[in-house]
Order: structure tokens, then C-alpha cells, then sequence
């Protein structure tokens, strides 16, 4: 549906789906008629229409400024369990530029890679029986079961059955070895000075960005390491997590002297995209968990698929500067083939605004799709090839 959505210029289609949950109980099927006109307008998308809410083109692939950064959401969790060291090892090894993590404190003081259930730390859903994370030694949990639901788990089942839960340091160890950033959310109470202890033993000040939806977390890191660079900005960077963004998100930011800013893939327009970067911040895009992501892209939003490259496209579009996916092996495909440094991007220049000075060299797919755009373009551009 969202391939022939993104390609047809004039259209009305009916949508159906239906969703079947594990206990066999089906959600109730409908029907929506939807009015799309294709002119290259994005006012005529529908509300159902994720390129609509962000305001932006799902189509063509935008010139970036530079290469946004790819992050590993708990890994790649499509291929290994997440929060596990396969699962960071594989990010790894498909070229991503940081991972994303969340830290919890077991009962004897180790600091582990897990999500749980929610910040109170019980496992009933991600281990299939009851329980809190929080109440065992590490030796207890690393005999812990994961549950091998593929709406919690989606990589194969048997690595499931196989997966053991790490240690943060364990995790911090193979980002330093590999030389990518740790982003480390402090989901558990309490993390943040046993979080510290271990970035500082391993002299990782340089490679953590330390993340949380409460300002008042991300205030205790710098009260703890106030240190700040040549600068004046602090050493220890952190960066303020958002699910639903208030209008005065960049002040809450700014408060806490936050380095980034985290908004959820779907909040991430580009005005506010624009507006971090104007408050002197980096910007991130953030995607839910696979069970949340499925939804949306099944039900919320009709113009793309779960994590699919016109999801990522339309974000990618805001101009937000990274990335943080269930699919990074996909967005980094992504990001090999956009568009970019060329003759013809050359020209495009003055017409524009356009940076290409960071870019790589010219690729078929850059020049083919940057000609569609000279060709397309309400004003004159000689182009000297």
C-alpha cells in the first residue's frame, strides 16, 4: 500500500486491515476512503498520512546537509534479541554509529543492558513470567529467560532461547573496542552515578551520551560531573527525551544544558527539527518498540510500513540529524544511496541553500535523482556537465 501510495499521482483507494492478536481475538476490520492528489503538494495529504503530520515531501530524497548518524535501537533487534551483546555486535557490524541501551541496578549493585516491562523493572512480558529485575543478583538474572513472542522478540526464536542478559559493562566495553557512541537511557531509579563509575573506568566520557525523559535525572549527571570543555559545554553530555512535545520543549531542553534533543519519529517535523539546531542542539528521531512500531504502521499512519524506507524517508526529510531504529541495517542502505555530491547538486547550489561541501562523491542513483529535481524546478538552472 504505501509503495503505490508514494508513486501514484492522482488516487482515492480503500484501505483494509485487520489485526489478529495471539489469543485469537481479531480487532475489527474497517475501511477508509482516502482522497490523495499527487501534485508535489504536501498539503494534500490526509491526516492518516505520517508525511502529512511531519510536514514534509515522502518523495524525492531530500539533499542532506551531511550524513545523519544511524543508531542501533537496543541493537538490531530484527536479527538478534535486543539488549544483548549479539544484538550489539551485529549493529556494529552493519556500520552503525552508536547504539541505544537502557540501564537498570539488580540487587547487587551491577548495572545491566534491559528494558523491562516499564521504569519499575518487572519482566512479566519481556521474561513470560512474573517477577522485577531489580529484586535479583546478576547471577540470578543471567539465568533469566526471555520470552520468545515475536511481538517482543521479532529476530528468530531459537536466538531467544539462547540470550542471556549483559552487563553494562560488557556493552561499553565492545563500544569503545568498535569506537561508537553508547547512548545510555537511565530507565531504572538510582543509575545514574553506577552509570557514571563504569564510563569513567573505561574513559568513555567522550563516547556516552546519557538520556532520560525526566529533566531532573539529567541535571543530577551534571551535578555530579560538572566538568565542561574549552567551550563552556559539559563534558558528560546528555540529552532529553521526548514522547509527546510540548510547545515549550526547547526551553526544558536548554534547562538542563541538554546536547541533544530526542523526538519521537513521528513528532519529528521539520520546524522543530529547525528549532533544536537554531538553540545550538543536535537533533535525534527515535522509533518505538517493534509491537508499537507494527501498530503504527498498520494502523496509525497509511502512507508507510513499519520501518519501511518511506517510514524513514519522510523523517529523514525533517532534516533531523540522526536516527534511532529497530531497522538500522535498512537505513544504513538508506544512507549509502542518498543523494549526493555531484555536478548537478553543484548547480544546485544558490538555487537552494544546499551544502554539499561534506559530501561524498557522486553516485548513478544521486545524479538520476537530482536531475528529476532540476528538472522539475520552477526556475532556470544552467547546468554545465
Amino acid at each position: 500500500m504505501a509503495h503505490v501510495i508514494n508513486q501514484i499521482h492522482r488516487a482515492e483507494c480503500f484501505s483494509t486491515y485487520s489485526m489478529l492478536g495471539p489469543d485469537g481475538q481479531t480487532w475489527l476490520a474497517y475501511c477508509t476512503l482516502l482522497s490523495f492528489r499527487f501534485d508535489g503538494h504536501k498539503d494534500a495529504l490526509n491526516e492518516k498520512s505520517l508525511s502529512y503530520k511531519l510536514d514534509v515531501e515522502p518523495l524525492p530524497y531530500k539533499l542532506p546537509r551531511t550524513r545523519p548518524i544511524v543508531i542501533g535501537h537496543r541493537g538490531s533487534i530484527y536479527e538478534e534479541p535486543e539488549n544483548t551483546i549479539p544484538s550489539f555486535e551485529r549493529a556494529i557490524s552493519l556500520g552503525c554509529d552508536g547504539i541505544e541501551t537502557d540501564a537498570f541496578v539488580v540487587d547487587c549493585g551491577t548495572v545491566i543492558a534491559f528494558h523491562a516491562d516499564d521504569s519499575s523493572g518487572t519482566h512479566d512480558e519481556y521474561c513470560g513470567t512474573p517477577g522485577n529485575i531489580m529484586e535479583y543478583t546478576y547471577e540470578e538474572v543471567e539465568q533469566l529467560p526471555l520470552n520468545p513472542d515475536e511481538k517482543i522478540f521479532p529476530c528468530p526464536e531459537r536466538k531467544v532461547e539462547e540470550a542471556t542478559i549483559p552487563t553494562m559493562e560488557e556493552v561499553l566495553i565492545l563500544c569503545k573496542k568498535a569506537g561508537i557512541t553508547a547512548f545510555l537511557e537511565l530507565k531504572g531509579p538510582d543509575t545514574e552515578e553506577p552509570l557514571l563509575e563504569i564510563v569513567d573506568k573505561h574513559d568513555m566520557a567522550d563516547m556516552a551520551v546519557f538520556v532520560s525523559f525526566q529533566e531532573d535525572r539529567l541535571r543530577k549527571i551534571h551535578e555530579l560531573r560538572p566538568q565542561r570543555d574549552a567551550d563552556g559545554k559539559f563534558v558528560y553530555r546528555v540529552a532529553l527525551l521526548f514522547i509527546r512535545t510540548p510547545k515549550n520543549f526547547i526551553e526544558l531542553a536548554l534547562s538542563v544544558e541538554a546536547a541533544e534533543v530526542h523526538l519521537r519519529y513521528d513528532a519529528c517535523t521539520n520546524t522543530r527539527v529547525n528549532a533544536i539546531h537554531a538553540a545550538g542542539m543536535r537533533s535525534l528521531a527515535w522509533c518505538g518498540g517493534p509491537k508499537a512500531m507494527k501498530k503504527d504502521g498498520t494502523i496509525k499512519y497509511l502512507d508507510v510500513d513499519n520501518e519501511d524506507e518511506d517510514m524513514y524517508q519522510c523523517v529523514l526529510n525533517t532534516g533531523v540529524q540522526g536516527m534511532c531504529v529497530n531497522r538500522p541495517k535498512l537505513l544504513l542502505e538508506m544512507v549509502e544511496n542518498l543523494p549526493t555530491h555531484s555536478k548537478l547538486a553543484e548547480a544546485l547550489v544558490d538555487v537552494g541553500g544546499i551544502d554539499v561541501s561534506a559530501l561524498p562523491p557522486a553516485n548513478p542513483i544521486a545524479e538520476n535523482l537530482v536531475q528529476d529535481v532540476v528538472s522539475n524546478l520552477e526556475v532556470e538552472v544552467e547546468v554545465n556537465l
